[in-house]
């Protein structure tokens, strides 16, 4: 099974890239590397958004199709990097949503669905507790803490 926090830790290990445990250390944030990881993730998300528009004018190409993959990809990619980053436990916390989501069926396992087809909650829906996966602001960061 791929573990793709585990890959961007690599990553950043590899790359000398920050890894941190949090957010903040001692309640202040990094702003650069967090405005950094954050530029990041829109860059991405409008690279994804513009290989669909090019999608969307020839969508028989295979080249079409194969970049709005590659670029979806790289936003996923791009979001476990910042999961790395600050130490969150991205894995847990999409099974956690996926678990949600599947609550919002009805009673008999049906969907709800609005008229544009967006699935709705019902009234079993449970929304994700992921409090736990997020430390504090005043965690105190182990020894080995990475201060690159």
């Amino acid at each position: 099974m791929i573990n793709l926090f585990k890959q961007a830790t690599e990553f950043r290990k590899a790359f000398n890239q920050p890894l941190l445990n949090n957010f903040t250390r001692y309640g202040f944030l990094r702003l650069k590397l967090f405005n950094l990881q954050c530029s990041l993730i829109d860059e991405e998300a409008k690279e994804f958004l513009d290989a669909c528009d090019t999608l969307t004018s020839d969508c028989q190409s295979q080249e079409n199709r194969t970049e709005v993959l590659k670029e979806l990809a790289d936003l996923v990619y791009v979001c476990y990097q910042f999961a790395a980053t600050y130490n969150l436990d991205l894995d847990e916390a999409l099974d956690r949503i996926h678990k949600s989501n599947m609550s919002k069926l009805d009673d008999e396992g049906n969907p709800i669905y609005r008229r544009d087809g967006k699935v709705l909650k019902g009234d079993n829906y449970k929304p994700p507790t992921l409090d736990d996966l997020v430390a504090p602001s005043n965690t105190i960061p182990p020894e080995d803490f990475n201060v690159n």
